[in-house]
């Protein structure tokens, strides 16, 4: 072999040895290495473990004493319920004791006032049992000594009882007739005296509770119109619009120189209302003329006509006067425009029937 073989083998078999012992020195460091970790891992480990360890132990005892709080809590809790459910307990037992002392306090004094009342009740029973037996010895006391005295009378008087008897009614009956006679007279003359002073003082109170106004009627009634104007179109061309009017209703129609108004003149009152409703009417409508100048003072007849039976019927109502003829009913509605001495005929009517009944209340009369 040549030398550069042999310095090849020897080499490689340095680099071999070398490579070996190198292994074996990183072999060794490693494993010390190693050792060296898992004994600081074990450490940390055990470090760790006894940290986990003492914060549990703090853990469960912070637990362990939070529990005891909390169980000494509800027990203190539950305790001060128990007390106060025994305290109001208590207080109902106490409460209801009470009554039940009360009740019988009050039954016991209720028992000694019926046993007094029994007691008193057994001496008044006892008292009019001999007061009946003394009055009933004192009557036949009173009896025999009457009888006693009757007797000694007619001895004396040579009467009998009821001749006796009959001598006293009759003397007893001619001095009541005497003192009736006496007081009739008195009461006759008390009467006359006041008589006048009480029919003065009840027509007065009358008078003094009816205190009805008066109102003056008159012969005319006034229609009032929009304009003058309207005083040409109600009489009509030739006067032809109120000569028919006239004619329908009877009355007279004025028409002067007095601004926006008609008179109506009629000494009927009833012909009067019905001219001045329908003139009132053929104003707002317009419309004058003969034909509806005669429908209108139909329609206005009929309502006045209405209009009495509805005003009679009403003062009837009024003056409590019930089941009255129709025709009487017309006769006091038409009372209604009717006047006697400037005052209405209707008003003067009620106000007299309001009068006669008042006075007959005060004189207690039907």
């Amino acid at each position: 072999m040549t030398d550069s073989a042999w310095l090849a083998a020897a080499g490689a078999v340095l680099v071999a040895v070398a490579a070996a012992i190198f292994f074996m020195v990183g072999q060794g460091k490693g494993r010390r290495s190693e050792i060296a970790r898992q004994a600081s891992a074990r450490s940390t480990a055990e470090e760790t473990a006894k940290r986990v360890l003492d914060d549990a132990t703090r853990d469960a005892e912070s637990l362990r004493k939070n529990a005891v709080l909390s169980g000494k809590e509800e027990l203190i809790g539950l305790r001060e319920a128990w007390e106060l459910e025994a305290r109001k307990r208590r207080e109902e037992v106490e409460a209801e004791e009470r009554r039940v002392q009360e009740k019988e306090g009050l039954l016991n004094r209720k028992y000694d006032i019926l046993e007094q009342r029994e007691r008193d009740a057994v001496a008044q029973v006892a008292e009019v049992t001999r007061r009946h037996e003394s009055l009933a010895a004192r009557d036949q006391e009173l009896d025999r000594l009457v009888a006693d005295e009757r007797r000694r009378l007619e001895q004396l008087a040579g009467l009998s009882a009821q001749e006796a008897k009959n001598e006293l009614i009759q003397r007893l009956a001619d001095e009541a007739h005497a003192d009736a006679a006496n007081r009739l007279r008195d009461i006759r003359e008390t009467a006359k005296r006041n008589a006048d002073r009480e029919a003065k003082k009840i027509i007065a109170l009358a008078i003094q509770r009816i205190a009805a106004e008066q109102t003056a009627e008159t012969t005319v009634s006034a229609v009032s119109l929009p304009n003058d104007e309207m005083k040409g179109r109600i009489i009509g061309r030739e006067g032809r619009n109120i000569r028919a009017f006239e004619l329908a209703t009877g009355v007279d129609v004025i028409i002067d120189d007095t601004p926006d108004t008609v008179v109506v003149s009629c000494f009927d009152p009833v012909r009067r209302e019905v001219a001045r409703l329908s003139l009132e009417k053929l104003v707002a409508d317009g419309r004058i003329h003969p034909g509806r100048i005669e429908e209108v003072v139909a329609k206005s007849r009929e309502e006045v006509d209405v209009g009495i039976i509805d005003t009679g019927e009403r003062a009837a109502y009024a003056s409590g006067v019930h089941g009255l003829h129709q025709e009487v009913i017309k006769l006091i509605g038409r009372m209604r425009w009717r006047t006697s001495y400037g005052q209405n005929i209707l008003h003067h009517s009620q106000e007299v029937a309001w009068l006669a009944g008042i006075m007959a209340a005060e004189l207690g009369l039907d």
